[in-house]
């Protein structure tokens, strides 16, 4: 292992009480491919100004570190980026048609990890930049709360709870203020070679927090379907898995009697390549943060 990585790990455990000789796995991977997105609702183009995206395509890069101490002690840290195809969408002088540019999470994971069973904390930030001038829409915000993991066998199976919070001063259009609560399961066929997961998660919050014309409430549910194969090796303990999916999730409004909801369904698939070391347990990885940057992409739609 490199020794600014070791010595990084060392730190941090030793500030969490845990021994120096302490026996230390770790785990990382990274990937890269690309989605599509197809939106509709209510919501969508109510009005005739802007023109807002029906379906666009995005590329997006992940990658994932971590490691285990022999006394359990667990940390991991996941990052994501994506880049949509929208950047000629908007057309010159207009401000605004909810049309996202980029969009990037990095979260943290810090518990205990023993005989299958995860419990840890999880911290994060997010941002999402929209196309156009409008600075109610491009959102910085930060993410806090817990994370649950059991692996039995070839399931593995629990969930996350977040709340959200938008670091912004002026009417933001995007969701603030929120609670995300995730369960996730995972399955491994015998090989151990493929993996199949499900997910849903609901979440409820508000948007024109700072608006003079009242707070709106904006919730939903959401939901996914994935799996990881393994199609290949680069050496040795380096796998390729190929990771594809469907993500779904549906937002709704709720400001003086009226409600819009705006749904999208994401597709993508991509693959993952496993940089040596283990693999990075999957009592971790069901209890990791959901996608939240999905809800911020939606959100000023229905506003």
């Amino acid at each position: 292992m490199n020794k600014n990585i070791q010595m990084a790990v060392v730190v941090l455990a030793t500030a969490a009480g845990a021994p120096l000789h302490a026996e230390i796995t770790t785990f990382s991977e990274v990937g890269a491919g690309v989605e599509v997105f197809d939106q509709g609702g209510s919501a969508l183009n109510q009005s005739s100004f802007p023109d807002e995206p029906e379906d666009f395509r995005a590329g997006f890069l992940n990658g994932r570190f971590g490691a285990t101490l022999d006394n359990g002690l667990t940390f991991g840290i996941d990052g994501d980026y994506r880049n949509t195809s929208l950047e000629d969408f908007v057309a010159p002088g207009q401000e605004t048609n909810e049309g996202v540019d980029t969009a990037a999470q990095l979260t943290a994971q810090f518990g205990h990890l023993s005989e299958g069973l995860y419990v840890g904390g999880i911290a994060g930030v997010g941002q999402v930049d929209f196309l156009g001038d409008s600075t109610d829409q491009d959102v910085t915000y930060r993410l806090l709360g817990a994370g649950v993991g059991v692996e039995r066998g070839s399931w593995a199976y629990g969930g996350s709870l977040l709340f959200m919070d938008v670091n912004a001063t002026e009417d933001p259009e995007t969701l603030d203020e929120a609670v995300i609560a995730k369960l996730q399961a995972e399955y491994a066929l015998a090989s151990g070679k493929t993996f199949f997961g499900a997910y849903a998660l609901y979440a409820d919050g508000k948007n024109d927090i700072d608006s003079g014309l009242g707070i709106d409430v904006v919730n939903g549910p959401g939901a996914g379907l994935y799996v990881r194969h393994k199609i290949g090796a680069i050496g040795e303990g380096r796998d390729v898995m190929l990771n594809a999916g469907l993500d779904y999730l549906s937002l709704t409004e709720q400001f003086n009697g009226s409600d819009v909801t705006i749904e999208s369904v994401k597709a993508y698939v991509g693959v993952q390549i496993t940089l040596g070391g283990s693999k990075t347990p999957r009592a971790l990885r069901v209890a990791a943060a959901p996608d939240t940057t999905f809800a911020q992409m939606l959100t000023p739609i229905v506003d």
